[in-house]
């Protein structure tokens, strides 16, 4: 686990519910400890494609975390889509979850 003086910043994200005529439905915002690094690297979603992402989050495992196709508002104030996730696993758990963002 990361400690929580680690996650300095509050990441908003809105869930993703299902798909209508106009595009992505999501749900109301969910707001959780985060931190938030800001560079570029490629990275490849589970569909095989190598994306560029902006910025890495990572939070602490648990329920309701954001997922692959949730979009998140950023420190910045910027909206990003999700596109790769990752949970780190340590010596007997998911010690913390990282999230790539385009």
């Amino acid at each position: 686990m990361i400690p929580t003086r680690l996650l300095p910043q509050r990441l908003t994200y809105r869930p993703i519910v299902g798909r209508g005529s106009f595009g992505p439905i999501y749900d109301d915002p969910v707001t959780i400890p985060a931190r938030v690094q800001f560079s570029s690297k490629t990275v490849r979603n589970a569909n095989g494609e190598d994306l560029v992402a902006a910025a890495t989050i990572y939070v602490q495992p648990g329920e309701n975390l954001p997922d692959v196709g949730d979009i998140v508002t950023l420190p910045d104030g910027s909206v990003r889509p999700i596109i790769a996730r990752s949970d780190q696993v340590g010596a007997r758990a998911v010690e913390v979850v990282s999230l790539d963002v385009s």
